[in-house]
C-alpha cells in the first residue's frame, strides 16, 4: 500500500477524504484555502498504520 494524504485545518472538521497523490492533496488544499480566506490548510502524509492484532504491530506504507 502506498502512502496517502489528508487535508487538515485546526479550525475545521476532521479530514474525511484520502488523497492518493501529493498533487491531488495540494490541489484540494489550495481550493479550500481559496474558498476560506484566512484559514490555513495543512497537507498531512500518512506514512504508517498501527493496528491491534495479536501481537500488536505497525506497518509502514512504502512508496515503491
Amino acid at each position: 500500500m502506498k502512502p496517502y494524504y489528508y487535508i487538515y485545518s485546526p479550525t475545521k472538521e476532521a479530514p474525511t477524504r484520502r488523497h492518493l497523490t501529493e498533487e491531488s492533496a495540494i490541489i484540494e488544499a489550495e481550493r479550500l484555502a481559496t474558498n476560506n480566506p484566512g484559514i490555513n490548510f495543512e497537507i498531512l502524509k500518512c506514512i504508517a498504520i498501527s493496528c491491534v492484532r495479536k501481537p500488536v504491530n505497525t506497518f509502514f506504507l512504502d512508496e515503491d
